[in-house]
């Protein structure tokens, strides 16, 4: 019993040392406590002390890159590419910790967006601190330029996001949680310090920054208290003033509108009142549309007759409101996505290609699954072991890879390069969709059945395609931690089109088709 006693005692101290220490530097308590960085399984174990780089918490560092495989064609070729990843670089659910193989991940997966959140989100109490006489000090970089190096070395492209956590004067002794800054001014020096600072125009750049970062989420999830204490109101200050700083110093970069509507099990009674509050604050403020891009997450969710009718009725919401206060519609980012609770591998990977089909037919332009790679188990706490985002990932946390990093590989091959303007939604009959993409001028189709029964459809394939290449997009063979002829790991049938119409049978397994 003494055990168990003293067991919970340094449990709570270590939560605690947390969720004091960690959060005062801004970015939100993503779903776990931390325990500790391990040495092995690719975690980062140089580290830096928080607060004035004197405090008792170590901020992940990442490491130095010495060897680049930088290559600007190929940033160029991806600059549309809607695949990527939230958080790669954490191991989850541990906060503190560094993946420091996770760009060479993305590289096998052929994703080449990226955005950080957590202690390597651009937080202004991050940066900057404040001297005892109320200036603020010189900011602090060197985190967050080894991990843009470290990215952009992977052809990787970048999404910040900026956090007004407003540094204090005198030691900080607990969260400081985003809101509308007291001093305002002082607010827009930094997102503009920022932004110039990776902008890449040759003026106070970052040393050694190879491509401009030109995408700025203010904010993340500020409709929940618990990530941004402020209302809707608020946080339309806030947008109007990071948008003006963000285009001072680079016009040509893309300020993006963080989530306003709320949804899931966490909504409250009124999901739409951040919103609508944010709205009718920028109308009456006069001034022009302070973004050029709305994010909407979608996590979780469990009905999947639902999925495509759910997120299209919240994009569409948000949009409608918008015209209603007199603001013109504007593309949809989705910067963190993830399946359903609870779902085995095979499902997983199921409903990700499932999301990703919805969400392209959608318009949406990126999409970023939430996390890589889980942390190994041992050293985890309970909580920590059953965290949500822990399992939605597609590497365990010995380092094997699930069904659905292959199915995300598959996709990725199968669809990157598309006309994305060209995707149409086609049908949905009895709970069977069909996705129609066009790539290379030729068609490629994604069919999912949600009906939980085999079910039989036509597709109009046209009178060019004799044949067609149908693939099962979930694993059949054992895929392990690696395979080098993954294709392999997919059942394949080739059927002949008959009369311009393809027949096909379809069960739980979602499939990709391509004609020839």
């Amino acid at each position: 019993m003494c055990r168990i006693n003293k067991t919970l005692i340094v449990l709570s101290l270590i939560i605690g040392l947390f969720n004091i220490t960690c959060n005062a530097q801004g970015f939100p308590p993503r779903r776990g406590p931390f325990e500790g960085n391990r040495p092995d399984g690719g975690m980062g174990r140089e580290a830096i002390r928080n607060g004035d780089r004197e405090g008792k918490v170590q901020l992940p560092m990442p490491p130095v890159t010495t060897t680049s495989s930088f290559d600007r064609a190929l940033m160029d070729v991806k600059k549309d590419s809607p695949f990527g990843f939230f958080d790669p670089n954490m191991m989850r659910f541990q906060h503190l910790s560094f993946y420091r193989d996770f760009a060479s991940v993305m590289n096998d997966m052929e994703a080449y967006w990226a955005s950080f959140g957590a202690t390597f989100s651009f937080g202004w109490a991050l940066i900057q601190k404040k001297n005892p006489d109320g200036s603020y000090k010189e900011s602090y970089w060197e985190r967050h330029d080894r991990l843009i190096k470290s990215a952009q070395a992977h052809n990787i492209h970048i999404i910040g996001i900026i956090v007004a956590s407003e540094p204090i004067t005198g030691e900080q002794k607990g969260r400081i949680m985003p809101s509308l800054p007291k001093d305002l001014e002082g607010y827009k020096r930094f997102v503009k310090e920022v932004v110039e600072r990776y902008d890449g125009d040759g003026k106070e750049d970052m040393p050694g920054l190879e491509y401009p970062v030109k995408y700025w989420l203010i904010e993340d999830e500020p409709m929940w208290r618990m990530y941004f204490n402020g209302t809707g109101s608020d946080y339309a200050v806030v947008l109007d003033a990071a948008y003006e700083a963000v285009k001072s110093a680079d016009p040509g970069a893309n300020v993006i509108c963080a989530m306003l509507r709320e949804v899931g099990n966490k909504a409250s009674s009124q999901p739409r009142a951040f919103m609508e509050d944010f709205f009718k604050k920028l109308a009456e403020s006069g001034n022009k549309r302070p973004y050029d891009i709305i994010d909407q997450h979608w996590i979780g969710g469990e009905d999947i007759y639902r999925q495509y009718s759910f997120y299209k009725e919240i994009i569409e919401d948000i949009d409608s409101t918008a015209r209603k206060h007199g603001f013109t519609s504007v593309p949809f980012f989705a910067l963190e996505i993830a399946g359903p609770h609870n779902a085995t591998e095979e499902i997983q990977a199921a409903d990700l290609l499932r999301r990703y089909a919805i969400l392209l037919s959608f318009g949406v332009k990126k999409i970023l699954w939430s996390g890589v790679r889980a942390a190994p188990e041992m050293g985890l706490n309970r909580e920590q072991m059953d965290n949500y985002f822990g399992r939605v990932t597609l590497i365990k946390g010995d380092g094997e890879k699930k069904p659905a990093y292959w199915t995300y590989k598959l996709m990725v091959k199968m669809l990157d390069g598309s006309d994305w303007d060209k995707t149409e939604f086609l049908q949905a009959e009895d709970g069977v969709y069909v996705f129609k993409f066009i790539k290379n001028g030729m068609p490629v189709w994604v069919v999912c059945n949600n009906n939980g029964n085999e079910s039989k459809i036509k597709i109009d394939a046209g009178d060019d395609i004799k044949t067609a290449q149908v693939i099962k997009a979930v694993p059949e063979e054992k895929y392990g931690k690696d395979s080098a002829d993954y294709l392999n790991l997919f059942r394949h049938e080739e059927l002949s089109v008959k009369e311009g119409i393809l027949e096909i049978n379809i069960g739980e397994i979602p499939l990709i088709i391509t004609g020839k």
